[in-house]
């Protein structure tokens, strides 16, 4: 089935990567790996981060209604790290106890997402880009707690549906997580985010985090424990109101 809705595009499961075949059997992820397959060749970049921003990219084209250039993406997170950099209660370190991505230079995310987007020169015989975990991971964190901030009059039923939709398919992928994990940290310093909607984030974030252990007994002690090393991040006597609530839940 999988070699048949390749064929359209002259490829075959023997072009792909074999840590990427269980994720093309997505339908959605199979038509962006078609559609994108000379760029990741080129680039050298054939990751579940590569996915995830051609996912992401694709979904802002729909959003705008016209397709979107790598470089009108960059312009869009750039701008949201430009204000990050200036708020002086994000403390970038603080959000590295939420994610696990291996390297990158978090003390200057802000400033590299800035000079340079989300992509890094690629390992490719060509002029090409790769996609870097990190900034991947705070810059559409960045780009989903804004689009969520815009959501402020939703009930908490449509947020939690607008989530789901963001973050399909595959939402228990690791690096999805990280995002909604940045998503989270980055909403928690905005000055009058909407409750419900960091609330719904939060509670979204648990799900995805422990959704692999949700038939464990120690799910509910992990998931304790994560809020109480969250905890120092809250901004707002509200916010941290929402989250000793959700932790007590779990507990």
């Amino acid at each position: 089935e999988l070699d048949r809705a390749l064929s359209a595009s002259q490829l075959s499961h023997k072009d792909i990567p074999d840590d990427l075949i269980p994720l093309i059997s997505t339908p959605r992820y199979c038509r962006l790996v078609a559609k994108h397959h000379k760029d990741m060749i080129a680039a050298a970049d054939f990751t579940r981060e590569r996915l995830i921003y051609l996912e992401i990219k694709d979904r802002q084209s729909s959003k705008l209604q016209y397709p979107l250039t790598d470089e009108q993406l960059r312009d869009i997170i750039r701008d949201l790290a430009e204000r990050a950099r200036v708020n002086p209660e994000l403390k970038q370190r603080d959000l590295l106890p939420l994610i696990a991505v291996p390297g990158g230079d978090e003390a200057n995310i802000y400033e590299e997402i800035v000079s340079g987007g989300l992509l890094v020169p690629g390992d490719g015989m060509t002029e090409s880009y790769r996609v870097e975990p990190l900034r991947l991971v705070y810059g559409f964190g960045m780009l989903l707690a804004e689009e969520l901030a815009g959501r402020s009059s939703s009930s908490r039923s449509e947020i939690e549906e607008f989530l789901t939709s963001w973050f399909e398919p595959q939402p228990d992928m690791d690096r999805k997580a990280d995002i909604c994990g940045s998503a989270m940290f980055h909403a928690l310093f905005q000055d009058r985010y909407p409750e419900v909607a960091l609330r719904e984030l939060i509670r979204y974030w648990l799900g995805l985090s422990f959704s692999k252990d949700l038939r464990c007994g120690m799910s509910r002690k992990r998931g304790a424990r994560t809020l109480r090393a969250a905890s120092p991040l809250v901004g707002t006597p509200a916010q941290a109101s929402g989250l000793a609530q959700l932790h007590v839940r779990i507990s």
